[in-house]
């Protein structure tokens, strides 16, 4: 059962965004004080297996299932009363699941190409040019020196962790505000949230705020 998109869309549509808490399937409908009238035939408690994808049926069935695409598990629900901050000290009261229609993790692409690096290929930042239609895209790679081997005067190193968490964030790599700022040497700058292309100089941020460390050991600050 897909619980956030009509089943015959294809590709998927009209996603979900907000937050699911307690999904329940009743034979016999709601009482008028909500609360179930016949008989439980499902009811994922979605408190249980937070820190995991398993989404748990305490109904008679045990009709378990997975949430996918990673959607945010562990926030608040109907029964915060806030006074615990931490959803692993009070699993209860965090147990909703937060879906966003732009939630990805793995697409289960299958391979459509492979590339083997040839003997002598020189080091360098190198890209894969990939198209579908009117869209087109550029997959960075990096070849490196033969272990024990230098062949350059100036070592480059790449932040790949940053384009790892950054993975996910659309790039206007081939875009006319990318091709236009590109002839004109003007310098690009982007936020997650509008990934807008501007003219205008880089700035430089201030941190303002003090640093601290969460004590408490939730994992999630």
């Amino acid at each position: 059962m897909l619980a956030t998109a009509p089943a015959e869309a294809a590709p998927a549509e009209r996603h979900y965004d907000g937050k699911l808490e307690a999904p329940t399937v009743v034979a016999g409908g709601l009482d008028a004080g909500g609360d179930p009238a016949g008989r439980v035939l499902a009811a994922w408690d979605l408190a249980r297996g937070t820190d995991g994808v398993r989404i748990l049926d305490a109904g008679p069935d045990g009709h378990h299932g997975e949430v996918v695409n990673l959607p945010t598990r562990g926030v608040t629900g109907s029964r915060w009363s806030g006074g615990e901050m931490c959803w692993r000290h009070a699993p209860a009261e965090y147990a909703a699941i937060h879906f966003h229609s732009d939630d990805l993790y793995d697409c289960g692409w299958e391979t459509d190409f492979s590339f083997t690096v040839p003997d002598g290929m020189p080091s360098a930042l190198y890209g894969a040019r990939l198209r579908c239609g009117d869209h087109e895209d550029i997959i960075p790679f990096y070849v490196t020196p033969e272990p024990g081997r230098a062949d350059a005067p100036v070592l480059f190193l790449a932040s790949t962790f940053t384009y790892q968490a950054y993975a996910n964030h659309t790039r206007g790599n081939l875009d006319a505000a990318f091709r236009g700022a590109s002839a004109t040497g003007a310098p690009i700058r982007t936020t997650p949230t509008t990934m807008a292309t501007t003219r205008s100089p880089p700035t430089t941020a201030t941190r303002t705020a003090p640093a601290w460390r969460c004590r408490r050991g939730c994992g999630r600050c």
